[in-house]
């Protein structure tokens, strides 16, 4: 089988969030399954000076852009520790940039023609090598032309006539509007898929996505189920339900060759569920790196996250006082909004012995904070999938979250079931007062350090990486194709 994978990000060569480190894992994950997978990602900057071993090929491809067409040279690497290509387009007026989406959080004006210039590209690149892909899989809007594209423009391409697409959302609220001008120059003018695309006088990629894409898939089981309800589908939720029987939802993993404690080389001291001892010592080290009172008896909470409502912040300023009143120290890192910033830091100047808010981007720290802390806090408003609640289990660090999307496929609730399932505590509303009292209900069980142990050794033991979720999409790619050909009939070829 043979899949084009395109994407606006992939870890090492550029990341944003979460996609990045989707992008950077599933593709080598499937090859090892026995799939031919290639990638596509813009040559942003960022990716020019993280790439290793980037070669220009003699490809050169020629993108229609409105009435003139634009060239893109064609680079290539491969993905880390792989055999897995990735295919780079140089278009340096689009994407030799200081960021890849935008600056100080408006995004770039031209991003229509930017990500138009990847979608278009990437089918273009697949003819200028000769490869028939079975399935393209595509990424959230940045990408959504590419299955309207596959479904007229490239209709009847012989390189095309049996390709289904695949398209993941991972965040329903990125719209991906256009104004109807600009479209002009995207070669789809006139037809009337273009009108279903409409939305509020644009035109909207993601809907245009949604509709035209042979299947669709969220990143969590329980995302693919809110997305279909009011509260979370958007504006989109009736088109959804009128596609449930092509909407799935897989889990993301997390890559276990960067994200385990026994291997971990970010952490100062490595550790496992059969020697627990350097999780004792990595708290320690925190708490000193921290400013924090070295005490192993306290609970010590951590935050890795983008400061913003959508993280539950509101939440936990609305009870920070209450919080910090209780017999626990608070480690965070971040940044977002700035009234959040702002707050915690006078927070922290407040609270010395027990807050200590890292208002910054530190990779190194994030990694030494999930494995020194005891008790992990996620009580986003809502969450498509969630990496760090798993990366809290592999290191055995105790989530507590609200229990949305991702995370309440993940984390089973000490008091909901017997402990041998549980690995973690939930709660339901978006109501302060109820993330502190779950987070008291985990303090509380904190005080039985058996009972505790024993729940730490349960997500340790569980299977958080991406083999089980590539297995997924073999099956998700499957389904696709064996639909398309059910309706097509016959192959003469």
């Amino acid at each position: 089988m043979r899949i084009l994978f395109v994407t606006t990000e992939a870890v090492p060569f550029a990341k944003f969030g979460g996609l990045g480190d989707v992008s950077g894992t599933l593709p080598v994950e499937l090859a090892k399954l026995g799939l031919d997978v290639s990638v596509v990602l813009p040559l942003y900057r960022h990716a020019r000076a993280n790439a290793e071993r980037l070669e220009p090929t003699d490809l050169t491809i020629s993108i229609p852009l409105g009435e003139t067409p634009s060239a893109a040279r064609v680079w290539r690497s491969n993905m880390p520790n792989s055999d897995v290509p990735i295919y780079f387009l140089e278009q340096n007026d689009l994407y030799d940039r200081e960021e890849m989406y935008g600056l100080k959080g408006e995004e770039y004006e031209d991003n229509y023609r930017r990500f138009y210039f990847l979608n278009r590209g990437a089918l273009e690149l697949a003819r200028a090598l000769g490869i028939g892909f079975d399935v393209v899989h595509v990424n959230d809007w940045m990408t959504g032309l590419i299955p309207i594209y596959l479904k007229t423009i490239f209709k009847e391409d012989p390189y095309f006539k049996e390709t289904v697409s695949v398209f993941t959302i991972h965040n329903l609220g990125n719209l991906g509007l256009i104004s109807r001008k600009n479209f002009e120059l995207m070669g789809l003018s006139g037809r009337p898929e273009v009108e279903e695309m409409a939305l509020d006088g644009e035109i909207c990629q993601l809907k245009g996505a949604l509709i035209y894409s042979d299947v669709l898939n969220t990143v969590s089981r329980q995302y693919a189920k809110e997305v279909q309800t009011a509260e979370f589908g958007e504006g989109f939720e009736e088109l959804l339900r009128s596609r449930s029987d092509d909407l799935f939802g897989i889990l993301n993993g997390i890559d276990c060759s960067i994200w385990n404690p026994e291997t971990d080389r970010l952490i100062p001291f490595n550790y496992a569920a059969e020697n627990l001892s350097g999780k004792a010592a990595c708290k320690a080290a925190l708490q000193r790196e921290n400013g924090l009172p070295e005490r192993g008896d306290v609970p010590l909470l951590g935050i890795v996250c983008r400061l913003s409502e959508q993280k539950g912040l509101d939440m936990l300023v609305e009870v920070f006082e209450d919080f910090l009143a209780l017999d626990v120290q608070l480690v965070l890192l971040g940044t977002g909004v700035p009234e959040y910033e702002d707050f915690l830091r006078d927070a922290a100047e407040r609270y010395p012995t027990k807050l200590a808010a890292n208002i910054k981007f530190d990779e190194p720290l994030s990694h030494r904070i999930e494995a020194g802390a005891d008790i992990f806090l996620m009580p986003s408003r809502f969450e498509p999938c969630g990496l760090t609640q798993m990366i809290s289990l592999k290191y055995g660090t105790v989530p507590v979250v609200r229990r949305t999307g991702g995370l309440a496929d993940t984390i089973t609730d000490y008091a909901t079931t017997n402990l041998e399932e549980a690995n973690g505590f939930s709660f339901n509303s978006m109501q302060g007062r109820d993330l502190l009292a779950c987070t008291k209900r985990a303090i509380s069980l904190y005080q039985d350090r058996a009972e505790w142990k024993r729940l730490m050794l349960n997500g340790m033991k569980q299977e958080w990486s991406w083999r089980k979720s590539a297995r997924e999409y073999v099956k998700l790619y499957e389904h696709a194709l064996s639909r398309k050909f059910a309706v097509m009939g016959p192959s003469n070829g």
